[in-house]
């Protein structure tokens, strides 16, 4: 990649990851525009830790309210534990994260599947049509306490099929809570919050890939472009969570699930004239 080319690839990526769109897809259209025919395992490890930090960043005080909340147990009058609304987020996620895990490691066997434009088209479309059901329901205003273990294990699984290209964590994980009735933004919080285990695994996995196929020669040129990656990813990621967080409670998701079925169509389009 050219410098140019590395920086839209982090600054797109970072952005993507944490939109309720596929970052996984949008590489893939970018690497075929780019005209690269494979990924390179160790600017995606720098670009995944890249918006690791950012979202840790982002979603730092949140993380230590639960902490903090998670350690203070107050009493009432009867002598009954008070449990805070920081701790029924940490149930829930708690009971999300092995699923999750445990379906996204379907991204090793799914990796090549990123590179059937077809397949990117049809699951932009399914993406898009869970990001557009919600917002034809009827809304309510349900906390973590109103939400049961089922829930977050049926949200854990819907986050772990973000593996495959096309579908997003963010997007699918959103709209099942706000099926079940979840405030939209305690649906982004927790969305956000398994964000952190998803991309630490796949930083985990990019580690695995670089041992398994290498990383070719570096030159002082690749070299720039990775950073230059890192730090556009970074910076892409951090804007994502304040653009997520106005539009969930001011538009909600109609005109991202509208984009996704406009990329599946420039998927196809992609497939019939490269």
């Amino acid at each position: 990649m050219s410098l140019l080319q590395s920086i839209l690839y982090g600054l797109i990526s970072g952005f993507s990851e944490l939109l309720p769109v596929s970052s996984h897809a949008h590489q893939a259209l970018m690497l075929k525009l780019f005209g690269v025919d494979a990924r390179e395992p160790l600017r995606d490890l720098l670009v995944h830790g890249a918006v690791l930090f950012a979202l840790y960043t982002g979603c730092k005080a949140m993380i230590l309210r639960i902490r903090r909340e998670r350690s203070i147990s107050t009493r009432g009058r009867r002598g009954r534990r008070q449990v805070s609304d920081s701790t029924y987020d940490f149930r829930l996620i708690r009971s999300a994260v092995m699923p999750m895990l445990i379906v996204f490691l379907l991204y090793i066997s799914t990796r090549n599947l990123e590179n059937s434009m077809t397949a990117l088209a049809l699951l932009f479309t399914i993406n898009g049509i869970a990001l557009i059901i919600p917002e034809y329901t009827r809304q309510a205003n349900k906390g973590a306490s109103l939400m049961s273990g089922l829930d977050g294990i049926v949200m854990g699984i819907l986050g772990g099929l973000s593996a495959f290209a096309g579908i997003s964590r963010i997007g699918l994980m959103n709209s099942y809570a706000l099926l079940r009735g979840a405030d939209k933004q305690k649906a982004v919080t927790w969305a956000y919050l398994l964000s952190i285990p998803a991309l630490a695994l796949m930083c985990v996995l990019d580690v695995v890939f670089i041992f398994t196929s290498g990383v070719g020669g570096i030159t002082f040129l690749g070299v720039c472009g990775y950073i230059l990656s890192a730090l556009a990813a970074y910076i892409g990621a951090y804007l994502s969570i304040t653009f997520i967080r106005f539009l969930s409670v001011r538009t909600g998701y109609t005109g991202f699930a509208y984009y996704c079925w406009g990329t599946a169509l420039f998927a196809m389009i992609l497939y019939l004239i490269v």
